[in-house]
């Protein structure tokens, strides 16, 4: 499917290509296309209902936003992610098709890490994507959640030992390179979506002494695995993740602009406290009231509630939460953990546009598509088939 090779390719969509944006947003296009051409209709189901009333708020606050042309940029990149959205519930998916895109988002992460192995500069110790292909240190860490959280459920599975094997090099290399990155937020979302994957990943098939086993190797591997990781990891950026850093730092003065915004919501019009100052506009609002920074706000829920207002921010909560309650009544964990990973990174950084969350919402829909329903022990254990 066209949209597989979209979801493969993630890591393209740090690509500046001019006029035309990102090269990942061309290849939106393809998928789109193929739906325009030949279905011209889509299955409404809830995500796609909660979707559409997020993007037109937003799109709706160009009307009143203090920066319109900003604004209009953002509600261009909104509606691209909600036709995407469209042409994949034109469709009604078997396990094998679900089955491929979740290989997709797997690939995507293996691919980012080549990209990252091969051409990922140094600057103070810390790994950057930098060139043709570049990416925020913070943002790059949620690109190898797909294969991460594949890799934790292999371990629990019961599989072959070069099934294992294989899964626990990736790890070692995903783990060095989120460490690496020195983001404490991207490692908290890593941290945040393995564990759920651990404690809440069942196998129907595995008996409960197997399982506690496997938990219980799986903890023991992950510490050799950070000692391992940790004589090639700079002591600079090791110290970024210590209590005393991290209290001193005060979240790379993140909690500063979260007071400010804090203030300037406070002390706005009950109007712009409603309905926000226009999507995108973070940067433009510090303008208004005494920021030390004009930068935007590192946590997507106090940026909407600045943006879009209360009544945005409350439709943001829904709209996220909708995929994560999909997944949770699918009973699909790889795509619980990875939603909720996500969720963690968006309170620290701004990922209204983020091409890694949209992936995980496609796949979320494309589940709620299924004619089957499938939880995702069926799916790995296919998978895992495949791999040995």
């Amino acid at each position: 499917m066209a949209v597989g090779i979209y979801i493969v390719f993630l890591v393209v969509g740090t690509m500046n290509i001019g006029v035309f944006g990102s090269l990942l947003k061309l290849l939106a296009l393809v998928p789109i296309g193929i739906w325009l051409l030949f279905k011209r209709s889509f299955k409404k189901n809830r995500l796609l209902h909660v979707s559409g009333i997020y993007v037109l708020f937003c799109i709706a606050s160009c009307l009143w936003s203090i920066n319109q042309e900003v604004s209009a940029g953002r509600s261009i990149s909104q509606i691209t992610f909600l036709i995407l959205l469209c042409s994949v519930s034109g469709y009604t998916y078997n396990s094998n098709e679900i089955n491929y895109l979740k290989k997709c988002l797997i690939w995507s992460s293996r691919v980012t890490a080549v990209i990252v192995l091969i051409s990922a500069d140094y600057y103070e110790g810390r790994i950057y994507l930098t060139g043709i292909v570049q990416e925020d240190p913070n943002y790059l860490c949620a690109y190898f959640l797909f294969a991460m959280i594949f890799c934790i459920i292999v371990l629990l599975q019961k599989n072959s030992i070069k099934a294992k094997l294989v899964s626990t090099i990736e790890l070692i290399i995903y783990v060095y390179i989120i460490i690496g990155t020195g983001s404490r937020g991207g490692v908290l979302a890593i941290v945040t979506a393995s564990i759920v994957a651990f404690l809440f990943y069942r196998n129907e098939n595995t008996l409960m002494m197997s399982s506690l086993i496997n938990r219980i190797l799986l903890v023991i591997l992950v510490f050799i695995m950070l000692n391992v990781v940790e004589s090639y990891i700079s002591t600079d950026i090791l110290s970024r993740f210590s209590l005393e850093t991290l209290s001193a730092s005060s979240g790379t003065g993140r909690y500063d602009i979260w007071e400010s915004a804090m203030n300037a919501f406070n002390e706005s019009s009950f109007l712009r406290q409603l309905f926000g100052y226009g999507t995108g506009s973070a940067v433009s609002i510090t303008y208004l009231f005494p920021f030390q920074h004009h930068i935007v706000f590192h946590n997507m829920f106090i940026e909407s509630l600045l943006e879009i207002g209360v009544i945005g921010a409350v439709i943001y909560i829904v709209f996220i939460f909708s995929f994560v309650y999909e997944a949770l009544k699918r009973r699909n964990i790889y795509c619980v953990a990875i939603l909720i990973g996500m969720i963690v990174l968006s309170l620290s950084t701004s990922i209204s546009v983020f091409k890694p969350y949209w992936n995980i919402m496609i796949y979320t829909m494309v589940l709620s598509l299924s004619n089957d329903n499938i939880g995702s022990q069926w799916l790995a254990t296919q998978i895992n088939k495949e791999e040995k």
